[in-house]
C-alpha cells in the first residue's frame, strides 16, 4: 500500500488477507458485501493529454519536434510519471522522483519506433535521435502556454539511427515533396524497398537510371519473314535502344514516368543464337530473347525524357514498356534495323 500512495502504482490484496469487506449500499445491492477473492487498489487513472513539444539545443539552429500529446501515467507522493502518445515515432517517458534531502530527480527516456509510421514524421524523429546521440540536450515545452516543463537534459543512452534507414527516409521525403503524396513505412522493411526509394529519387532528380546487368530479356514481334538471328551474330557486340513508356512501383503504388529511352550493350551467346534459330523454324509470331552483357560488363542506361513533368501517381499510372527496338553496331553508328 505504501508504494500505491508513493508511486501511484497498483497493489493487489488477496482475499485471504481481508477480514471484512463493506462498500456503499448502492454497490452492495449490485455486488453484495461478500469478501472478494482479491482487491486491487490503484493505479492512478491516466489524465487527459496535453500538447507539448521537444526543443533540442545543439550547435546552430535549435531543432523543434512538435505535435506530441503527453498524459499522466501514474502519480504518488514521491514519484510521478508522464508519457507521450505511443503511436508517434517518438515516445518520451518522463519520471519525477522525490529524493530525500536531494530534491527532485528528473529522468528522461526516449524511444524511437519508425516502421509502420508516416515517412515524414519518421524522418523528423531520425533527426531528433541523431542529434541526441551527438550530445544535444532536450527540453520539454507546453505548446499552449509556452512554459518550460523540463529544462534541457542530455540523454546518455541515445543512439543514432542506422545510416541506411536514415537515407531511405530522406529519399521518401524527397519523393513526397516532388509528387505531393504521403508514404507510410512498411511494417517490415526489405533491401528492395530501400533500393526502390533511392532509384525513384534519382530518376525524379536527374532523369536517369543506370543499372549493371548480367542478362537482359526482351520480347520481339518481328515483321513477317524477318530473320532475327541475322541482326545478332553470335558472340558479337551489339547495342540496342528501346523506346516506350514506363512506370515505377514503390510501396505498392506506381508512378507514371512517361516516355523512356533505354540503351544497353548486348551479346547473343552461341547457345541462345541456336535456340532462337530453332524457334524461327516453328513459325512463331513472338520471340523471347535473353541477351548477355559483354565480357567486360554492361550497364542499362534509362533516360526519362519528361522527368521534369512527372506528377501522376496512382495504380492507374501503369503503361506498357516496349514500343520499338533499334539495333546498332555501336553508339552513334547508323541504324541497322527497327522492329
Amino acid at each position: 500500500l505504501q508504494r500505491v500512495f508513493e508511486e501511484g502504482t497498483a497493489a493487489v490484496i488477496p482475499g485471504a488477507f481481508i477480514a471484512s469487506f463493506e462498500q456503499h449500499e448502492e454497490l452492495a445491492q449490485l455486488f453484495g458485501n461478500e469478501i472478494p477473492s482479491e482487491l486491487q487498489i490503484g493505479p492512478t487513472v491516466p489524465g487527459p493529454p496535453r500538447a507539448v513539444y521537444l526543443e533540442l539545443t545543439k550547435p546552430g539552429a535549435p531543432l523543434i519536434y512538435d505535435g506530441l500529446k503527453m498524459r499522466l501515467l501514474r502519480s504518488g507522493s514521491r514519484r510521478t510519471e508522464f508519457e507521450t502518445d505511443e503511436h508517434d515515432p517518438v515516445c518520451l517517458n518522463l519520471v519525477f522522483e522525490k529524493r530525500d534531502k536531494k530534491g527532485i530527480a528528473v529522468t528522461v527516456n526516449l524511444r524511437v519506433s519508425l516502421l509502420g509510421r508516416k515517412a515524414r514524421r519518421s524522418f523528423q524523429a531520425v533527426r531528433l535521435a541523431n542529434a541526441l546521440a551527438d550530445g544535444a540536450s532536450i527540453g520539454l515545452v507546453d505548446t499552449e502556454t509556452g512554459g518550460v516543463l523540463v529544462t534541457p537534459h542530455a540523454i546518455p543512452s541515445a543512439t543514432a539511427v542506422d545510416a541506411t534507414l536514415a537515407q531511405y527516409l530522406a529519399s521518401l521525403v524527397a519523393i513526397e515533396d516532388r509528387l505531393g503524396c504521403e508514404f507510410s513505412l512498411p511494417e517490415s522493411l526489405t533491401g528492395r524497398d530501400i533500393i526502390d526509394a533511392q532509384e525513384l529519387r534519382d530518376i525524379l532528380e536527374s532523369g536517369q537510371l543506370v543499372r549493371s546487368f548480367n542478362t537482359y530479356t526482351v520480347t520481339l514481334t518481328p515483321s513477317k519473314g524477318a530473320d532475327i538471328t541475322s541482326f545478332f551474330p553470335p558472340e558479337e557486340l551489339r547495342w540496342i535502344r528501346i523506346t516506350g513508356e514506363r512506370g515505377y512501383e514503390i510501396l505498392d503504388r506506381e508512378v507514371y514516368l512517361g516516355p523512356v529511352q533505354i540503351t544497353l550493350p548486348v551479346v547473343l551467346t552461341k547457345e541462345e543464337h541456336a535456340r532462337l534459330a530453332a524457334q524461327m523454324t516453328l513459325g512463331l509470331s513472338e520471340f523471347k530473347i535473353t541477351f548477355s552483357a559483354p565480357p567486360d560488363g554492361g550497364e542499362v542506361r534509362t533516360e526519362y525524357l519528361d522527368f521534369t513533368r512527372v506528377e501522376k501517381f496512382g495504380p492507374e499510372a501503369h503503361r506498357g514498356l516496349l514500343e520499338t527496338i533499334e539495333i546498332r553496331d555501336w553508339p552513334g553508328s547508323t541504324s541497322k534495323n527497327e522492329g
